[in-house]
């Protein structure tokens, strides 16, 4: 029986899976047995279990990407603030905070000098300390208490850090631990719910930046993010397209690269519907 006629009628009989098969007649892998029937001049139809589809060929999308204003220049902005909150960062240890008719009021405690006057009269404290003689006066190391104001909110820098650490999806639970009063009372849940909610802080911030860098923002699904790895290889895809290779040219150079998606690799073999859909992202360089 010959390769052709044995691989029909095994899938009719549906015992064997595709690795089984391509392991029965020693190709390296599926993939391999496609690409190695389809050189032989196999049609379609036997090359493949079921039909494939049409491949998706890149759309054009009448620009490779509009090039945006340099970023540095947002730097000279965000340093300040950078600068800002790192100094009241360090003032955190400096401030006695507590609760009182439903806002939060802070006292910032800072030590200083206190001029030790006990032992002066109403009297002589009017004359001026530069007309008493030093014995009858002297300074103390003691504290001084500044009223820091009084919000519903925990003061600043307090509800910008609490923001910031939450958008960098560091872990909840360690916050909640040391800054809330009564852990017994802490509804993790809810608090996890306001950072990833549907109009969580998360995504409310990523729709801001969206707006502020000029992608004005509809209802409605949103273009899947792309990682590093598969950025990198679509980039290829692309590129490789306009050349005038074919998805499965290219399906091949892909798996032979060691460079290429490494943590796919890790989990599975490439396929040729990867391919196709990292073409169809239609990712390229910006035109400048």
């Amino acid at each position: 029986m010959t390769c052709a006629a044995w691989l029909y009628a095994e899938r009719r009989k549906g015992t064997c899976s595709e690795g089984e098969i391509a392991d029965f007649l020693e190709f390296q892998s599926v993939e391999h047995m496609y690409h190695q029937l389809k050189g032989w001049g196999f049609p379609d139809w036997l090359v493949y279990p079921t039909p494939p589809k049409a491949p998706r060929e890149p759309r054009s999308s009448g620009s490779q990407g509009d090039l945006l204003p340099s970023r540095d220049r947002a730097q000279e902005l965000f340093r300040p603030l950078v600068a800002a909150l790192q100094y009241g960062l360090e003032q955190l240890d400096l401030r006695q905070e507590y609760r009182q008719g439903g806002r939060f009021v802070s006292v910032d405690v800072q030590t200083a000098s206190v001029l030790d006057a006990r032992n002066l009269t109403c009297e002589a404290l009017k004359k001026g300390l530069k007309k008493l003689p030093k014995g009858d006066y002297d300074w103390r190391e003691g504290t001084a208490e500044f009223p820091g104001g009084a919000s519903p909110w925990p003061p600043e820098p307090l509800t910008t850090l609490i923001a910031l650490y939450a958008l960098v999806e560091e872990p909840l639970k360690p916050l909640v631990e040391v800054l809330h009063p009564d852990l017994s009372r802490a509804d993790l849940k809810r608090i996890e719910k306001y950072v990833e909610g549907k109009d969580g802080l998360r995504r409310r911030a990523r729709q801001l930046a969206a707006s502020v860098c000029g992608w004005e923002i509809d209802r409605g699904r949103y273009p899947e993010e792309i990682d590093r790895e598969r950025h990198n290889a679509a980039l290829y895809v692309t590129r490789r397209t306009q050349e005038g290779a074919s998805y499965e040219d290219i399906l091949h150079e892909l798996q032979a690269a060691p460079g290429f998606l490494k943590e796919m690799k890790k989990r599975r073999n490439i396929t040729l519907e990867d391919v196709e859909n990292l073409g169809a992202l239609r990712l390229g360089s910006p035109e400048r």
